[in-house]
């Protein structure tokens, strides 16, 4: 089919490169790299005399599993104010990895701004194929993405088994071996201090009381520990971090690796999708003991725990109905919650006001800044802005052809799989009948047993190569159909979740905390809202 570009005034050409691939050593798969894309695609527009704008857009180290991609919301930006008619990635995968949001912008995003999309590899052109030919594409890569998670998992869990550190810093009190980043040894800088605050809360001393001591000293934090490694920690806590906080004692106080138990795997991600994380069950943590230098004794730590449950419960609010929001709002700048209370009376005001409370309890350190924002207006716009979020994301998943047929080829990878399946065990049978055969042969003196073992040699190796396959193609099966049910399932939960929202007449703290994370606020009433379901905060209105 001879195909025309002279429709195309300003094309933009996409390209992304994983975390994964990046880091592989050597970078063997030269094919995938940024170069390599955008040298493709400039092939591209210089053999169909494409007119394209010079600058493209790439993000380099970003999954394809989001789509709050630096330079793709740029493009996105561009598409809306009328700068792009036509976007060219390499492949499919380049534009994106999840078949839900990576439809969404082919089948409906781009045709509703008036944008070609054209995939070099895969020979797709929305101007001349039909989304049906690229459905079972996306099917794919969504299904190689959870295959990819859970080997990732796998390995990492095997070697928090074995007792290795897998986490990117070392605890407080620990530095990461030189020779192995796996194994931790005593640090010679924070030990110390680790040390002195179990022999402080032993002595009785309160965790409130350490905290003080501690600031006093000038001693290194753990945010500030973390900063020494990190630049992007160290800029976090640059102004907030000399702060010791009863947080900052309570985690050291109550953390089994000060008695040589490594615990890991506390949260985990609420799926392969999100970077929501989640607590994990006591019984599903990986503890491995002996493992590290101890810095205490085991009957110290045990009779500190027993102290710390006491006092748990010390300061817990009286029951009562608390604002809807209060859990969820969060200081910007210093990561410490907004709590909310009633306006001063002085002043004859009523309502109620958010103010940072690192700000209200540690101002004398000339820490952050109040962050005073009027809740009841606050609540009112946030829900509203929630609700036109939600509606979006209901249409995408309404959208019945794009559902309708990322299942379907699902079902057509699955029966491929079978047919090949199949073909193999056919094989399989034959090679079995020769064996039976040529064992036949040799008792009936037909065949030399020279020559018996010789052929029965060659099609024994091909049974088990076959028997491999056979495994192998099952277990894709396996995974398909668990990504079949996996996919509708979450589907039809995230669907129940926002209906149930967007029908509640009363909406609850917990029917809230299903759609929202958090609610960043900063100064100047900017506020910043994190959804619980990662593909909302995807959508832009």
């Amino acid at each position: 089919m001879n195909r025309s570009y002279d429709d195309i005034k300003n094309a933009a050409d996409y390209g992304r490169l994983s975390i994964e691939d990046k880091e592989k050593k050597n970078f063997s798969m030269e094919s995938e790299s940024i170069s390599s894309q955008r040298d493709l695609i400039h092939q591209y527009f210089e053999v169909h005399n494409i007119s394209h704008n010079t600058t493209g857009y790439y993000d380099d180290g970003i999954t394809g599993q989001t789509f709050e991609r630096e330079n793709f919301q740029r493009m996105v930006k561009d598409i809306e104010n009328g700068l792009i008619d036509c976007v060219i990635t390499k492949d499919l995968s380049r534009l994106g990895r999840d078949h839900t949001e990576t439809g969404f912008y082919i089948e409906r995003f781009f045709p509703e701004h008036g944008v070609r999309y054209i995939s070099i590899n895969d020979n797709w052109d929305s101007k001349y194929n039909s989304i049906d030919e690229i459905l079972w594409k996306l099917a794919y890569n969504d299904v190689y993405c959870a295959d990819i998670s859970k080997k990732i998992r796998s390995k990492l869990n095997t070697n928090k088994a074995m007792g290795k550190w897998m986490a990117s810093f070392a605890p407080y009190g620990y530095i990461k071996d030189p020779t192995d980043k796996h194994n931790l040894l005593p640090d010679p800088k924070t030990a110390p201090i680790v040390k002195e605050c179990f022999e402080l809360a032993y002595s009785g001393l309160g965790t409130c009381a350490i905290a003080k001591k501690f600031t006093e000293a000038g001693y290194v934090t753990p945010g500030e520990n973390c900063g020494r490694y990190s630049k992007v920690r160290s800029k976090i806590f640059n102004e907030t971090g000399h702060i010791w906080t009863t947080g900052h004692i309570r985690r050291i106080l109550s953390n089994e690796i000060y008695i040589g138990t490594m615990a890991q795997c506390k949260v985990k991600k609420a799926s392969y999708k999100s970077n929501k994380l989640v607590k994990n069950e006591r019984e599903n943590w990986i503890v491995v003991e002996n493992v590290v230098e101890p810095l205490v004794d085991k009957e110290v730590f045990d009779e500190i725990q027993k102290k710390l449950e006491m006092t748990s419960n010390k300061y817990a609010r009286l029951p009562g109905e608390g604002c809807l929001l209060s859990k969820l709002l969060i200081c910007k700048d210093c990561g410490h919650r907004i709590s909310v209370s009633w306006k001063s009376s002085k002043y004859h005001e009523r309502g109620k006001a958010g103010v940072c409370n690192y700000y209200k309890k540690y101002s004398k350190y000339k820490v952050c800044s109040p962050h005073y924002i009027d809740y009841d207006e606050l609540e009112e716009q946030v829900l509203d802005y929630v609700k036109q979020i939600v509606k979006t994301r209901l249409k995408i998943l309404d959208t019945p052809k794009l559902i309708r047929e990322n299942y379907k080829n699902i079902q057509n990878l699955i029966q491929d799989q079978e047919k090949i399946n199949e073909g193999y065990r056919k094989d399989l049978e034959k090679a079995e009948n020769v064996i039976l055969k040529i064992y036949e042969d040799k008792l009936n003196e037909i065949i030399s047993e020279s020559i018996f073992k010789t052929l029965s040699q060659k099609k024994e190796t091909e049974v088990s190569e076959l028997k491999s396959k056979i495994a192998n193609v099952e277990s894709k099966i396996c995974e398909l159909k668990s990504q079949l049910d996996n996919n509708q399932q979450n589907i039809n939960k995230e669907k129940a979740i926002i209906k149930k929202f967007l029908n509640s007449t009363i909406i609850t703290q917990d029917t809230l905390s299903l759609i929202i994370d958090k609610i960043y606020v900063g100064e100047n009433d900017q506020i910043d809202v994190s959804f619980s379901i990662n593909q909302l905060n995807d959508i832009k209105i």
